[in-house]
């Protein structure tokens, strides 16, 4: 992510987007309140002003990860038909080749020790339920136009697409962009009626 300076005179923006880099490195509940210092610039007195509770910031974190993360990851399949599907895959497989890739904060964090926490539980139910109608109605639209195999049951799609998103996330925290996350991207697509992607695995597991 790019971001802006660190110091006391960060916005606050800037200040969670550091906080997000940090919380998503480490995971949220494995993250200080001395790494949140050192990520940020602030003082734990500025800190604690803005966020008395680490979780408060945490569930910040969360909102601007899915605004500017998953966001424009889902947002391509509103495009619709093979297009908005092709949008989707071409979007994922640039993410796991961003530098320092470690899977899906929100992944991650509802899976973790973060399970129950209630905003957590709430953003993953969101973000899986956008996740997968926006695939199940992609693929109808493709098959509508001829664009996939018709056999293909939608709404099945859509829950394997969950499934593969969530298993390269979990690949992703173990060993970052790997054979392994590429083999899963070919998966998915394939439960999407999709050929395989012009692109090779960066290493061996």
């Amino acid at each position: 992510m790019v971001v802006g300076e660190k110091g006391p005179d960060a916005d606050r923006g800037t200040i969670v987007r550091r906080a997000l880099q940090a919380f998503w490195n480490r995971g949220a509940e494995a993250t200080s309140y001395n790494d949140i210092v050192a990520a940020t610039g602030l003082s734990r007195k500025a800190l604690y002003a803005l966020w008395p509770e680490k979780d408060a910031l945490v569930h910040e974190a969360m909102e601007l990860y899915r605004a500017e993360v998953l966001g424009p990851l889902v947002n391509g399949l509103a495009v619709g038909g093979r297009a908005g599907l092709e949008a989707f895959w071409d979007a994922l497989t640039t993410g796991v080749k961003t530098p320092g890739w470690a899977g899906c904060f929100l992944f991650r964090s509802a899976g973790g020790a973060l399970r129950g926490d209630p905003v957590i539980a709430r953003h993953f139910d969101e973000h899986v339920a956008l996740l997968r109608t926006g695939i199940t109605r992609a693929m109808r639209e493709a098959q509508r136009e001829s664009a996939t195999d018709t056999k293909i049951d939608t709404a099945e799609a859509g829950w394997q697409v969950v499934a593969v998103a969530a298993l390269i996330s979990t690949y992703g925290a173990m060993s970052g962009n790997s054979r392994t996350v590429t083999a899963l991207i070919s998966a998915g697509r394939s439960a999407c009626g999709l050929g395989r992607p012009n692109t090779r695995a960066p290493r061996a597991d």
